[in-house]
């Protein structure tokens, strides 16, 4: 990226750099707090965080430090400031999309329509993805950036299908809303703010970080690590911000912090991770910070799997007993079976957790009805609060079909361009079947049934709309219960007020109040935990099996993917404050191993049973003396 496109026209800039738990968002609270203090409105002030729950714990500690004067700042991620700016009029009449952003099943009907490009699946999916992280670093805001040919053709009809729904990628997010301020300035004069705080700078892709400076007026203040880069929220994450923000702004005030905040012997475990990947000296000298205590970490290994799910248990009733606050808990499960399995076990020992997935709730493969109802009962329940959504039609339509009727969406396509039609107008044309054609045809049906679906169901509402609308697709009580999860329907709730509550627990999931959580290493971001259980600590999971293969992963990549996990990793271990337990276990028949993709360090019989035994992570050696 260019270093030009972080040059700020704020009269201050601040750059906050320091190791994990030095206590970077501390000096951003403590900056807002003073200035709240001194009678800055807060409404003027925007905080972006590195994802929604880093945003709901520095609300929190942001209240706690200054009171009912935080109530008003715009505390958000990034994606979601982007969102505020798309959702203008300016901005949807220069881009031609909505503020819509496409939940994963929607994608699956994306990715349909984009192999009628006839390219074979690998190679789609790796233009793809070099389409994405291009928008993220605002490369495309460059000529020539595509080949000539099938990358230009391919990159077109993305385009173009994206703009026949009028919804949008999360990669694409940040990066139009960049472009509709940099283009307009009396948008992004409306849509700024005259003080931005950016926590976790490292985390955030190069448009989002772009776009928190495009919206701050008057001063602009960043905080982050190139250690702790990871994956929170935005996809492609990019640490190079950091330099281009120092080398855009030369005469921004630069803080280095040298205390740590964590117990003492957590840091030295976790500076422990950073070994292979720092030279010697890089890391700077840090010092305790005042009341620091010394701290636990330690290793437990379990005999097996669900001896091990009890024994996490266990150990959070014990620190339950001792006095810790649920909130205060978190257990990181790199395994999303693992997760689940914690999270029951606590239940059976009384104790309420919450499960962060990484992956949204409403799946399956939607050419097949049988295993996609969840997604067509949430559709439908779109469809009844917005009859007009395009990308809920685009799916509505394509259910079921081994195709997904692309090759009629790519007729109904050339019919809205052709006569300038969005969707659910060129929809209501297909009835002339004879005129139109057969393809076109065979979105008549859906298209009329889900029409008299919406009629029919308008005027319901909470669990009585989930019910009639379950019964009119025949959605099975596992379906239904899906959906009511993320709808979380109460008593006289519309269908707008259920689809807005879905798109908060699908797109920007947080945790309960008053739970244990359960999440992904990558979800740690923002935490601070007094006790972090990290379960499933074990080869085969943290690395994954592939890593041991030199045949399916050579030295290259062996050396990336290890680079990867400890960028993973440094930072969430580093999140434990007090008290920081790493558990695994010993063995498993062999089945379940291989069903896992375990790292089976020996077999060997049992009772007649084959037996794989395992061992706990490499990267448990980089934690030692600790462990």
């Amino acid at each position: 990226m260019d270093s030009a496109l972080y040059r700020t026209n704020t009269a201050r800039t601040t750059l906050i750099l320091g190791e994990a738990s030095c206590g970077k968002t501390e000096e951003l609270i403590r900056r807002i707090t003073a200035m709240l203090a001194g009678g800055t409105n807060p409404a003027s002030i925007a905080v972006a965080c590195a994802s929604p729950q880093a945003a709901q714990d520095f609300r929190r500690r942001l209240t706690a430090s200054a009171g009912k004067n935080a109530d008003t700042v715009r505390i958000q991620p990034a994606r979601a400031f982007a969102l505020d700016v798309l959702a203008t009029p300016e901005a949807v009449a220069q881009t031609g999309r909505e503020p819509r952003m496409l939940a994963d099943f929607e994608i699956s009907f994306l990715m349909e329509d984009m192999k009628t490009s006839g390219l074979r699946p690998r190679r789609l999916k790796e233009m793809l993805k070099f389409f994405y992280r291009t928008w993220t670093e605002l490369g495309d805001w460059e000529d020539g950036w595509l080949l000539e040919g099938e990358e230009s053709q391919v990159h077109r009809l993305l385009k173009d299908n994206l703009a026949m729904v009028r919804g949008i990628l999360e990669p694409e997010a940040a990066n139009l809303a960049a472009k509709a301020l940099t283009e307009n300035a009396d948008l992004r004069s409306a849509q700024s703010y005259a003080h931005a705080f950016v926590d976790d700078y490292q985390a955030q892709s190069g448009a989002s970080q772009v776009l928190m400076g495009l919206l701050a007026s008057e001063s602009l203040t960043i905080a982050g690590c190139v250690h702790e880069c990871t994956d929170a929220y935005d996809s492609y994450p990019f640490e190079q911000g950091l330099d281009l923000f120092a080398e855009a702004n030369p005469a921004c005030e630069r803080i280095e912090l040298s205390t740590y905040h964590h117990a003492s012997v957590v840091h030295a475990a976790v500076n422990g991770l950073l070994a292979k990947q720092v030279s010697e000296g890089a890391l700077p000298e840090m010092t305790p910070a005042e009341g620091v205590e010394t701290g636990t970490v330690r290793f437990a290994s379990f005999e097996r799997p669900q001896d091990e799910f009890d024994g996490v248990a266990t150990i959070v009733r014990e620190a339950l007993g001792s006095g810790i606050s649920p909130e205060d808990i978190t257990i990181i499960a790199p395994h999303r079976m693992w997760g689940r399995q914690v999270a029951r076990s606590l239940a059976e020992q009384g104790v309420a957790a919450s499960v962060l997935s990484v992956h949204q709730p409403l799946g399956g493969d939607v050419r097949d009805r049988e295993r996609s109802g969840a997604a067509l009962l949430f559709t439908a329940l779109r469809l009844t609060a917005n009859p007009r959504d395009a990308v809920s039609w685009r799916a509505w339509c394509g259910f079921g079909d081994y195709l997904t009727h692309s090759n009629s969406f790519l007729k109904l396509r050339a019919l809205m361009e052709e006569q300038d039609l969005d969707m659910p107008t060129a929809l209501a044309q297909i009835e002339d079947a004879n005129t139109l054609g057969a393809d076109l045809a065979k979105l008549l049906p859906p298209y009329e049934f889900g029409m008299e679906l919406a009629h029919a169901c308008s005027e319901l509402t909470g669990m009585q709309l989930l019910d009639e609308l379950a019964a009119r697709v025949e959605a099975t009580e596992r379906e239904k219960a899906a959906v009511t999860a993320v709808c979380a329907p109460t008593e006289g709730d519309d269908a707008a007020t259920l689809v807005a509550r879905a798109e908060q627990s699908l797109l920007a999931p947080t945790f309960q109040p008053d739970t244990v959580r359960v999440c992904a290493p990558e979800q740690a971001c923002g935490q601070t935990p007094r006790l972090l259980a990290f379960c499933g600590f074990m080869n085969g999971f943290v690395p994954c099996r592939a890593y041991f293969d030199g045949a399916e992963m050579p030295l290259d990549k062996q050396e990336k993917e290890y680079a990867r996990l400890v960028r993973q990793l440094y930072p969430a271990l580093s999140k434990a404050q007090d008290t920081l337990v790493c558990t695994s276990f010993e063995k498993t028949d062999l089945e379940t191993a291989e069903r896992l993709k375990l790292k089976i360090h020996r077999i060997r019989m049992e009772k007649g049973v084959r037996i794989a035994l395992t061992e706990r992570s490499i990267f448990a050696e980089l934690l030692a003396p600790a462990l």
